[in-house]
């Protein structure tokens, strides 16, 4: 709703500086306030998500690109018509904020999606290497991990527990591996379901 607001608040002002009032500043200053009403309707979902520092940069730099729109609006709603108009000095202040702003918040972006997927990169390789491909449960690496944690009394573990199932050789050599398989990723599915974490 917030975010719909903000639209046709933002089309009505575009629709009155165009073609009503006819004033450029009223016009970029409403491009630029729509921009940092936009980023700072995101803030607060970014406030309360920040787990990480990765979640952390990504809140701040969405507040400096608020930052930034508010800035130029700032700079170009007070002005006159006829200023804007014949200040070339008023251009190049303007323009000078504008592309050193943009600049710095794209270069931001970029580095903090490159980061975003290195850290995604490696969490999926983390976790393909303690996970078993055919059963989606941890595997012997991941147990030997929880143990040394154990160990080093990092966690706490109340129990191991050791599953046979019954007659699997049996579907193996009757049904054929493929079918085996299937049984045991059946059996996980179960197994993670009824103990959760």
């Amino acid at each position: 709703r917030p975010l719909a607001a903000v639209y046709m608040i933002g089309l009505a002002v575009l629709f009155h500086s165009s073609f009503i009032d006819r004033s450029p500043n009223l016009g970029v200053a409403n491009a630029n306030l729509i921009g940092a009403a936009i980023q700072f309707l995101a803030l607060p979902v970014l406030a309360r998500k920040r787990g990480t520092l990765l979640d952390t940069l990504i809140f701040g730099t969405f507040l400096f690109a608020a930052l930034c729109y508010s800035l130029r609006a700032a700079l170009f709603l007070p002005q006159d018509v006829a200023v804007i108009e014949t200040g070339q000095g008023f251009w190049s202040l303007y323009n000078l904020t504008f592309y050193l702003t943009t600049g710095l918040v794209s270069l931001m972006n970029a580095v903090l999606l490159l980061i975003a997927i290195g850290s995604d990169l490696i969490h999926r390789h983390y976790q393909a290497a303690e996970t078993d491909i055919l059963t989606g449960l941890p595997n012997r690496r991941a147990f030997e991990r929880w143990i040394d944690a154990a160990r080093d009394g990092e966690t706490e573990y109340g129990a191991v527990i050791m599953i046979d199932l019954d007659h699997f050789k049996r579907v193996n050599d009757t049904c054929g591996h493929d079918t085996g398989d299937a049984v045991l990723g059946q059996a996980a599915g179960v197994l993670s379901q009824a103990l959760g974490g």
